[in-house]
């Protein structure tokens, strides 16, 4: 994160992105730790030469395997720390854009489709706009109903981050979509979980037919 402070309406979510990677280094360390315990309590029982050779190679396996997790984490923390970071400058740098803000009932695990429009504005120059609300990460929920938002956007090209103030002032983070290219992803998501379900079907059957 930047040395510059988030907007105070962003400051929640910062506080949110903390208490999220405390908990991912608590279950990270809990995880590690009951494991050696588990593992060490085996090998101490037993006392036999294999169990600490194996106590040995099971350490040698997990120091990387805590490295990659840790970098993962760590690379979370900076990814969503970029995604406020921008959320803050355009809320520091945008004009403020009244508009109506409908969502659509199309989702993704990445995010919810909704609509922008601009009252008073021409049809096709000025909007309607796609958006995708909080996408790859829930940081707010998104409003169930049409609602009036305070738009800041750097331009509404397809990929452009915005920010979204509800009446009550919290926040929703999105990016400016094309309609074709969402529902293209959303037909390729479908696509692939129909695959890894028969793919798993097909294996439940094989191991099935051997037990």
């Amino acid at each position: 994160m930047t040395d510059i402070p988030l907007h105070p309406r962003l400051r929640p979510l910062g506080a949110r992105q903390r208490q999220l990677m405390l908990l991912l280094s608590m279950l990270l360390f809990l995880t590690i730790f009951g494991g050696m315990i588990a593992v060490m309590a085996i090998v101490f029982s037993n006392g036999d030469l294999f169990d600490l050779l194996l106590f040995g190679v099971l350490g040698l396996v997990m120091l990387p395997m805590v490295a990659a997790l840790s970098g993962l984490q760590r690379y979370l923390d900076r990814w969503l720390s970029q995604q406020l970071d921008r959320a803050s400058q355009l809320l520091r740098d945008s004009p403020p854009i009244t508009a109506r803000l409908a969502p659509t009932g199309l989702a993704l695990r990445t995010g919810v489709l909704a609509t922008l429009e601009v009252p008073g504005a021409e049809p096709g120059r000025d909007g309607p706009w796609h958006v995708l609300l909080n996408p790859s990460f829930r940081w707010s929920p998104p409003p169930r109903r049409e609602v009036a938002v305070q738009v800041y956007c750097a331009g509404f090209a397809p990929g452009a981050d915005l920010v979204a103030l509800q009446p009550d002032g919290a926040p929703l983070l999105g990016k400016v979509v094309a309609l074709d290219a969402f529902q293209r992803r959303m037909r390729l998501t479908r696509i692939a979980l129909i695959i890894l379900l028969a793919l798993l079907l097909a294996i439940l059957g094989v191991l099935a037919n051997r037990i």
